[in-house]
């Protein structure tokens, strides 16, 4: 395990809000600490494994290499409206989806009217996506890729950047290798989500110790314009993942699972029904935000 400073305000300031464990696949009986950043508010895991040792808390299942038709279905239909998002600022070009995972959001795209690449370092995403696409994908880090200057429209990290070690580095490459009139589009969980507020260490978003870094509106703000980027537009999506605020307050009920049967079913509905709420008052559980680089008018 390793201590850290704050990666954004480099503070050793911090007040620990949380200890938790791995609740989501009990890899670890481990217990992992999350702290907050008193001088600038951001939220992190600390200490946190070493890199080396990450590799172990990712199950060999990770990867769905055959979701159901349901599963597949609706995640065809969070893909496309993400694309749309996308086609309404940028309609053809070259696109980079870093942390590709099984290439699900990419293969939605038209290869005619896009450039696809992917990068995965995990070798089972990769092997998933070499064998199920034609998508141009890269068993590396961004870093270890070496693209060249100003390469692409647009990139995009979906629920990536929690996971990454030095954020600030992988911003910058990102800057170097993004077109000046390009768009970085940045998908994280958020901190102050109902379902945090509500369901403290076990909300599914925490995922500890995967999830290093912890963000809100502020913080993840704070990253990108330090880094060379300015946000021109956030959304809070209601059902990026649907269930995702269901399993964080099931999961906060009594271990009994007489007492977790009972409750299924009212706390789907209650999990549902505020679910809204949160995407009104920017508390839902994700949130995405849309940058260019900061000298670059919007």
């Amino acid at each position: 395990m390793e201590k850290l400073n704050c990666i954004l305000c480099n503070s050793n300031d911090y007040e620990a809000i949380i200890e938790t464990k791995d609740f989501r696949y009990h890899l670890s009986d481990d217990i992992f600490n999350v702290v907050k950043c008193r001088n600038c508010g951001l939220v992190f895991l600390n200490p946190r494994p070493e890199k080396d040792e990450m590799g172990k808390f990712y199950p060999s299942g990770y990867y769905n290499a055959s979701p159901g038709k349901s599963e597949k279905a609706f995640c065809n239909f969070v893909n496309r409206s993400k694309i749309n998002k996308i086609k309404e600022l940028k309609q053809h070009g070259r696109i980079l989806d870093i942390g590709c995972g099984n290439g699900d959001f990419l293969s939605v795209f038209s290869p005619e009217e896009w450039e696809l690449y992917g990068i995965e370092p995990n070798p089972v995403g990769y092997n998933l996506t070499r064998r199920r696409t034609k998508i141009n994908t890269l068993n590396e880090t961004l870093a270890g890729c070496k693209f060249p200057d100003n390469f692409f429209d647009v990139i995009t990290l979906w629920h990536v950047l929690e996971h990454i070690y030095e954020p600030n580095e992988e911003l910058k490459e990102i800057g170097r290798i993004l077109k000046d009139d390009g768009i970085l589009v940045v998908s994280v969980p958020n901190i102050n989500s109902l379902g945090f507020k509500l369901g403290k260490k076990h909300w599914l978003h925490l995922d500890s110790p995967r999830h290093l870094h912890h963000y809100n509106p502020e913080t993840i703000d704070k990253i990108v314009n330090k880094n060379g980027f300015k946000i021109f537009k956030m959304t809070f999506p209601m059902f990026e993942f649907p269930l995702d605020l269901y399993h964080s307050l099931i999961n906060s009920v009594d271990k009994k699972k007489s007492i977790k049967t009972t409750l299924m079913v009212p706390v789907m509905v209650f999990s549902l029904i505020i679910k809204p709420i949160g995407h009104i008052f920017k508390l839902s559980e994700t949130m995405i935000v849309f940058c260019k680089k900061n000298e670059m008018e919007v």
